[in-house]
């Protein structure tokens, strides 16, 4: 008994040019190399994410986190320019 097919739709795969004809259809099978790299990464994200977690609940507490929010700036904005930064480094680590 070998690997079924998982037929996924993905719409990334559309060229801006072409016409639209609905989603294109990948095959995820035992030929495919996203088959492994999917098992993989559902395998270590737990592993990242609890301590990226606790990463992100301790910069919460951290002042130019505060001032940032005093600020007015937008939940995307802190995320993106003040947490993203201090966090990708511990992740970096941990894919070493």
């Amino acid at each position: 008994m070998g690997v079924p097919d998982l037929p996924a739709g993905d719409l990334a795969l559309r060229d801006p040019g072409d016409e639209w004809t609905g989603p294109r259809i990948i095959h995820i099978g035992a030929g495919s190399l996203l088959l492994p790299i999917l098992i993989i990464a559902s395998v270590y994200v737990p592993y990242v994410a609890r301590p990226v977690r606790g990463i992100v609940f301790s910069l919460k507490e951290r002042e130019f986190i505060q001032a940032a929010i005093a600020s007015g700036a937008s939940d995307w904005h802190i995320l993106r320019k003040e947490i993203l930064p201090n966090v990708a480094p511990s992740v970096i680590v941990f894919f070493r």
